[in-house]
C-alpha cells in the first residue's frame, strides 16, 4: 500500500500556578476606594496550601500602625476552581473568596 510520511510538532505549555508574593491591599467602603494602606505576604506552604500575613488587609498592623500582634495571620487552600478556602481559626470576612489570574487579584 501506499506509505505516508508526516511530521508533528506539540506545544506544551507549563505555567507557574504559584501566587506566592506581596499583594498591596486597598479598603472599599461606600462604593469609595481608599488609597492602598498595606502590604500583605502569601507564601505556597504546599501543593494547595498558602499563608497569608493579614486576613483583613494590614488595617490595624500596618494602616493605623498598632503594629504585627494586631495583623490577622492565617492560611487558605485554593481549589481547581480558584475558590479560596479559609483553613484559619476563624473566617475575618464572613465568607470565602475566589483568585483570579488575569489581573492577579485575590
Amino acid at each position: 500500500g501506499d506509505v505516508f510520511y508526516s511530521d508533528v510538532q506539540r506545544t506544551v505549555v507549563v505555567y507557574n500556578d504559584d501566587i506566592t508574593g506581596v499583594y498591596e491591599a486597598s479598603v472599599s467602603r461606600d462604593g469609595r476606594v481608599m488609597p492602598i494602606v498595606a502590604d500583605i505576604l502569601i507564601v505556597k506552604v504546599g501543593d494547595i496550601r498558602y499563608t497569608i500575613s493579614d486576613w483583613i488587609g494590614g488595617w490595624y498592623d500596618q494602616y493605623i500602625g498598632y503594629g504585627s500582634r494586631y495583623a490577622f495571620a492565617g492560611t487558605m487552600e485554593i481549589d481547581a476552581n480558584n475558590n479560596l478556602i479559609h483553613k484559619s481559626h476563624s473566617d475575618p470576612w464572613g465568607y470565602d473568596g475566589s483568585f483570579s489570574d488575569s489581573p492577579a487579584a485575590v
